[in-house]
């Protein structure tokens, strides 16, 4: 979708707001009279809509939509002797910043909590104090998407899905889902790292996606979601995709599964 078209000053280039199936509406700008590509300003104009250029100075101004996802807390008071409810004692805001903060998961311990954030630029796993301060940046793997963070119960590892592996396979274009030019499926694998950053390795191959991992209660097993290539490119990435725990064979799920606390069963 191309809106709201205006002239450069020059009148040899229009600009426009273009919506790209990936990268979302963009500032655009393009040759009037000849043959060229659209350029966009790579730098400028995300999620932008109405536009104009001032007539007495080098200025443009835009339109920017803003959608902030922050992560909140609710406390609780003790359970009610008699009917074992408890009242709400506060509730706001936890951990902030002006972008998208969310899939927050607490250390065993609850001294920190894990999230994903792409207040760097990326979507990365940070960590934060339990009251929300002294955020650090744990991931920098400059990936489309690093997130779903699930600490190991001893509170040694930190598991999460990823992008960052550059052998990505595209899909032929007949078969890509969504809009062209849209051929290349978000394509995670699982990884592992130290609260530190240390450590960081996959644990899946890199032939197939798989997401949402969880541990089992005694930390000796990881379960998450499996769906071979060609299965996503011709739309199968549904619920009911494959279900795999690391070192068992594949299972098959109907729905979104994790283990239970304290049984071996799911």
């Amino acid at each position: 979708m191309a809106k709201n078209p205006i002239w450069t000053g020059d009148g040899q280039n229009v600009i426009f707001v273009g919506n790209h199936s990936q990268l979302g509406f963009q500032i655009w700008k393009i040759p009037a009279f000849h043959a060229g590509d659209p350029a966009s300003f790579t730098e400028i104009g995300q999620d932008s809509a109405s536009i104009a250029l001032s007539p007495l100075k080098n200025r443009l101004v835009y339109e920017k939509e803003v959608k902030d996802t922050n992560i909140w807390h609710i406390d609780f008071d003790s359970p009610m002797p008699t009917s074992g409810n408890r009242r709400v004692v506060s509730i706001g805001p936890l951990i902030v910043s002006t972008r998208p903060d969310f899939n927050p998961q607490y250390s065993p311990d609850g001294r920190h909590i894990a999230y994903q954030s792409d207040r760097s630029g990326y979507c990365e796993i940070w960590i934060a104090g339990s009251d929300g301060g002294s955020p650090r940046q744990l991931t920098s793997l400059h990936a489309e998407i690093s997130g779903f963070p699930a600490w190991s119960p001893d509170g040694r590892w930190i598991v999460f899905s990823s992008d960052r592996d550059p052998r990505i396979k595209a899909c032929p274009a007949t078969t890509a889902p969504g809009p062209a030019p849209f051929v290349t499926p978000q394509f995670t694998r699982i990884y592992l790292v130290h609260p530190d950053g240390s450590g960081l390795r996959g644990m899946t191959d890199s032939s197939e996606l798989a997401g949402t991992p969880h541990w089992s209660p005694d930390g000796s097993r990881l379960i998450f979601y499996t769906a071979a290539l060609d299965q996503v490119c011709k739309g199968g990435l549904i619920f009911g995709t494959g279900l795999r725990m690391s070192g068992s064979p594949l299972k098959v799920a109907t729905r979104p599964l994790q283990f239970k606390p304290h049984s071996p069963e799911l």
